[in-house]
């Protein structure tokens, strides 16, 4: 990989870290939120707008693995050590949740 390649590709994964970080602000500022005091309307609203927020935090999160995986990582995979980036799972939290109530941790 060139230097200016690999420019490219550490610019491109600030800017999608920044677009993650930004969006997840954006997602726990939701949570602040006085929800008793909104109408059915607006809570419908609310939460129309959430979910879609955390979809789209979803995909942020997918891409910017794929972009550590394949781009920053990918000239690594064919040197003399194996290194590999985990998948990344969005019920990761959820899972490691079942595991550690399994372990007793």
């Amino acid at each position: 990989m060139t230097k200016k390649q690999r420019m490219i590709k550490q610019n491109l994964f600030e800017d999608q870290q920044q677009h993650l970080e930004a969006r997840m602000e954006k997602l726990s500022m939701f949570t602040q939120e006085h929800f008793e005091e909104y109408s059915e309307k607006k809570l419908s609203e609310l939460k129309r707008r959430m979910m879609d927020l955390s979809t789209l935090v979803d995909n942020l999160c997918l891409k910017l693995f794929e972009c550590i995986e394949y781009d920053l990582l990918g000239k690594l995979q064919f040197s003399s050590h194996l290194h590999r980036v985990v998948s990344y799972n969005p019920n990761g939290v959820e899972k490691a949740s079942e595991i550690n109530s399994l372990s007793g941790l």
